[in-house]
C-alpha cells in the first residue's frame, strides 16, 4: 500500500514501530503530540497488515470529532491506493436511532435499555406492525448493495452516514450493523469494546474472532479513568426517590416475608443518611466506610441475615425486570430504578475488597460508591486481541499507563518527536505564586498574588488568552472576587460553566476564537482544555493558575496506597502523572500548526518539580517576558 502523504519528521519511524508490533502480535504505546499525524500513522500500517493477514481494525475514540478524522484519513488512504476497502463509523443508538433522536426520554437511555426497546419494536415490525418502527421496516425493504456502494465510494463520517440514512428513511443503526461484516475498519466509542455485552455483539457483527482484531486506542490517556468508572457503581438518595416513584405505578410487593420494596428503600435511605452523618467529616468530599457497614445497618433494620439480604436483592431485580418488560411492551424506555437498587445491593455485597473501596459522598444528593481502583478489570480483554496500539499526546510516564491497564512488560513504548519548531512555544513559571492548599489557607494574600499575575499576563496586547484553573472552585474564587470584571475593561471574557451542554460550550468557544484580544476562563481536564483546536491567533497566551494536582480525597488517598502496594509508585502514578498530563493537554492547545506561536505561564513555584518532563523557564516578571516573546 502507498502512504497518502509526504511523511513528516519521525512519522516513518513511528509507522515502522507499529508494523513491528503488529508482525510480532504485541502491544505498542506511543506518545505522539499534535502535528505528528498519529491518526494516519496508526491507521495506515494497521490497515495494510489487516488486509494482508485476514485481520480487522477497531479504532476506538473518545469523541465524535476524532471519529471524523479517522474516516478522513481512510479516504486519503483509499484514494492513494484506489482501494475498495471501506470502514464504518459506529455510534450508540442514542445518536443513530431516529426515534431516540426525536425523543428526549429515549436519548437518556443506556445502551442496554435502548437495545431492549429496539428489540421489542423490531419484533413487532416482523409480526406485521410496520408503525412500531417505520425506519426498521423501510430498512428491511432497502437495497443494501446500493448503500454499500455509497459507503465504499464516500467513506462517510458518522454525520454524513446519518444524514444519508435519514434522507432514505432507513434506520442508520441497523444499516451500519449490516455493513460492518464487509468492512476492514470500524471506528467506535470506547464502550463498544470494553463493555463485555456490547463487545460480544460487535464482534458478531464484524464476523471476526477477538484474536484477529487489531485495536487502536486514540486519546489513550483517558482510558484508565474510563475503565475504572465502567466497573464501578453508585447508589444515591435521588435514585431511591425514583424507585419509590416507580412503586406508584407498579406496586409495592414483598421481597422478603414482611418486607416490601418500600421498606427496603426506606432502610437504604436511612443507612446512606446515617453513614454520611457519622463517617463524612465536615466539608469533606468523600470518606471511607467500614467494609460491612451498609449490610449491618440493613440486617438490623430489616431483621435479616446475609442470606436473606442476597435473596432480597435478587427479588428486587426480578420485580424490576417485570417492570422493564411492561415498559418495553408499552413502547417506553425499559428502565427500572427498583432493578438498579437490587443490582447495586448485590454488587456491593459481593465485590472484591482488594480491588474496590467503599465510599460515602455528600452534597445535595448523598450516595454510596463502590469504586474500582484497578482499571485492568475492564481492560484485561486487550490480552486477547492480536495487537493494540495506544496513542496520545500526553502519555508520559508510559510505564504507568502500561501498568494501569495491565499490558505486558514486553509492550513496545515509543515517543514520536514533534515536527514543530521548539522556539515557537515558550513555557514559563512564576516563583512568586502557588496554589498549594496549606499556603492559601495560611495567607489569603496569596490569592491576590495569583489574581494580579493572571491579570497582568492575560491582558498583554490584543491577543487571545486562556486562563486555566485546576478546579471549578478555584475559578469560582476568581469570579467571586470580580477578577473577570476587572479584565472586561480590557478584553471580552468568556467563562466555561459546570454542566453546560456541548452545543452551548462550542458556540461560546467559536465566539471566543472569532475575537481579537479576548480571554476564556476554563478548567484543566475539562472539554476546552483537552478536546478543542485553537489554530493560529485563536489562542496565543495561556495562564495556568496552579498545578492540577488531584484533591486529597479519600478516593485519591486509596488510589495512592493501592499503586504503592502494587507497583511501589503511588505518588508518581496517581498524583504526579495525572498533573503532568493535564498540564500538557492544556498547553497543547497553543501550538496546532507549524506556523503557530504561543506562550504559557504557570503560576506556581512547584512547577520546577516537573521540569524533568516539561521544558520551562523561570520568570520573575511574566508580563514582561510574554511581551518580549511576541516582540521577538
Amino acid at each position: 500500500m502507498k502512504f497518502p502523504y509526504e511523511p513528516r519528521r519521525g512519522q516513518k519511524d513511528f509507522m515502522d514501530s507499529i508494523s513491528g508490533a503488529l508482525s510480532e502480535g504485541r502491544h505498542l504505546i506511543a506518545e505522539a503530540g499534535t502535528g505528528t499525524g498519529k491518526t494516519v500513522s496508526a491507521l495506515f500500517p494497521a490497515l495494510e497488515y489487516a488486509v494482508n493477514n485476514g485481520k480487522k481494525v477497531l479504532y476506538l475514540t473518545r469523541t465524535n470529532s476524532q471519529q471524523d478524522q479517522v474516516m478522513a484519513e481512510l479516504r486519503a488512504i483509499k484514494s492513494a491506493n484506489r482501494s475498495a476497502i471501506y470502514g464504518i463509523p459506529l455510534q450508540g443508538r442514542a445518536n443513530l436511532c431516529p426515534l431516540a433522536r426525536s425523543d428526549e426520554e429515549l436519548r437518556k437511555g443506556t445502551s442496554e435499555e435502548l437495545a431492549k426497546l429496539c428489540s421489542e419494536r423490531k419484533r413487532r415490525v416482523l409480526n406485521g406492525d410496520e408503525k412500531a418502527c417505520p425506519y426498521y421496516s423501510a430498512k428491511l425493504e432497502y437495497d443494501t448493495e446500493n448503500l454499500r456502494n455509497w459507503v465504499v465510494e464516500r467513506s462517510p463520517t458518522s454525520g454524513e452516514f446519518l444524514k444519508f440514512c435519514l434522507e432514505e428513511r432507513i434506520c442508520p443503526y441497523e444499516a451500519a450493523k449490516e455493513l460492518i461484516s464487509g468492512s476492514v475498519l470500524v471506528s467506535a466509542p470506547y464502550i463498544y469494546f470494553f463493555n463485555p455485552g456490547i463487545r460480544r455483539a460487535l464482534l458478531s457483527w464484524m464476523g471476526v474472532s477477538i484474536k484477529d482484531l487489531i485495536v487502536i486506542v486514540d486519546e489513550a490517556h483517558n482510558l484508565p479513568d474510563f475503565a475504572r468508572d465502567l466497573v464501578s457503581a453508585e447508589l444515591s438518595i435521588r435514585s431511591l426517590a425514583n424507585a419509590e416513584g416507580e412503586m406508584k405505578g407498579f406496586g409495592n410487593p414483598e421481597v422478603l416475608e414482611g418486607v416490601s420494596v418500600g421498606d427496603v428503600a426506606d432502610a437504604v435511605r436511612d443507612a446512606i443518611t446515617g453513614i454520611a452523618e457519622e463517617c463524612l467529616p465536615k466539608e469533606a468530599e468523600d470518606s471511607f466506610i467500614p467494609e460491612k457497614e451498609l449490610e449491618s445497618r440493613l440486617m438490623s433494620e430489616l431483621r435479616a441475615n446475609s442470606r436473606k439480604l442476597d435473596l432480597m436483592a435478587a427479588n428486587l431485580m426480578n420485580f424490576g425486570d417485570m417492570i422493564r418488560e411492561k415498559k418495553k411492551e408499552q413502547g417506553k424506555l425499559p428502565r427500572s430504578y427498583i432493578y438498579k437498587l437490587g443490582d447495586f445491593l448485590s454488587f456491593w455485597m459481593h465485590l472484591e475488597a482488594n480491588e474496590y473501596i467503599k465510599l460515602v459522598r455528600g452534597g445535595d444528593n448523598p450516595r454510596l460508591e463502590a469504586y474500582c481502583m484497578d482499571a485492568s478489570l475492564a481492560t484485561e480483554v486487550l490480552d486477547l486481541v492480536h495487537s493494540s496500539i495506544h496513542m496520545s499526546g500526553t502519555l508520559e510516564p508510559m510505564d504507568e499507563y502500561r501498568d494501569s491497564i495491565g499490558l505486558s512488560f514486553d509492550t513496545h513504548i515509543v515517543t514520536v518527536p514533534s515536527p514543530f519548531p521548539e522556539e515557537n512555544l515558550r513555557i514559563l513559571y512564576s516563583p512568586a505564586a502557588t496554589t498549594r492548599y496549606e499556603e492559601l489557607k495560611r495567607n489569603a494574600a496569596n490569592i491576590s498574588v495569583l489574581e494580579d499575575l493572571a491579570f497582568e499576563v492575560s491582558s498583554v496586547e490584543k491577543r487571545n488568552a486562556a486562563v486555566f484553573f485546576p478546579s471549578f472552585s478555584m475559578m469560582d474564587r476568581f469570579l467571586s472576587d470580580g477578577w473577570h470584571l476587572r479584565l472586561s475593561s480590557e478584553k471580552r471574557v468568556f467563562v466555561e460553566k459546570r454542566g453546560e451542554s456541548t452545543g452551548d460550550m462550542m458556540a461560546k468557544v467559536e465566539r471566543f476564537k472569532s475575537e481579537k484580544g479576548a480571554v476564556i476562563m476554563a478548567v484543566m481536564g475539562g472539554r476546552i482544555s483537552e478536546g478543542i483546536d485553537f489554530p493560529s491567533s485563536a489562542l496565543e497566551i495561556e495562564v495556568i493558575v496552579g498545578l492540577p494536582y488531584p484533591k486529597p480525597t479519600a478516593k485519591q488517598r486509596a488510589m495512592e496506597r493501592y499503586y504503592d502496594m502494587k507497583f511501589g509508585k503511588g505518588w508518581e502514578y496517581t498524583v504526579r502523572a495525572p498533573a503532568i498530563r493535564k498540564l500538557l493537554q492544556a498547553i497543547g492547545r497553543l501550538i496546532r500548526t507549524e506556523e503557530d506561536r504561543g506562550t504559557a505561564v504557570i503560576l506556581d513555584r512547584r512547577a520546577v518539580q516537573l521540569a524533568d518532563r516539561i521544558r520551562m523557564l523561570k520568570s520573575e516578571d511574566p508580563g514582561k517576558d510574554v511581551r518580549s516573546f511576541f516582540e521577538r
